[in-house]
């Protein structure tokens, strides 16, 4: 009967030794969901050199396109300063999250990018 007895919690021991194993051949599963890193464009953003916009890339997704006739004249009369020359050739744009416009000029194979709050006046953005 002994031997029965031992060789039953043996048995049991055994199982229950076979069961507790780490299973190291599945991928692990979490509680959240996993997501794809999602492909983000740049913000609108002034370049990290205030003097050279030709570096800024802009996200067109908040952004409005606007003809030289929408412009605030405020802003018209920012634009007459010599470094804006050209400005009416470049494409103009007013961001619907914080009211700014963005103008930019193709000069000399270059994009420049500049960018103004809504009181005209050049911005950091």
């Amino acid at each position: 009967m002994k031997k029965l007895m031992l060789s039953g919690a043996g048995l049991l021991l055994a199982s229950a030794l076979t069961y507790a194993q780490v299973d190291t051949t599945s991928t692990p599963q979490s509680s959240t969901p996993q997501q794809s890193t999602p492909q983000v464009a740049p913000q609108p953003q002034e370049s990290q050199n205030a003097n050279d916009p030709s570096k800024t890339q802009i996200d067109t997704k908040h952004l409005i396109p606007l003809e030289a006739s929408d412009l605030p004249g405020s802003l018209k009369r920012t634009l007459q300063a010599p470094e804006y020359q050209g400005w009416e050739d470049g494409t103009l744009y007013k961001d619907k999250r914080n009211n700014h416009y963005i103008l930019q000029i193709q000069n000399g194979g270059k994009m420049r990018t500049y960018h103004f709050g809504s009181d005209g006046k050049p911005t950091r953005d």
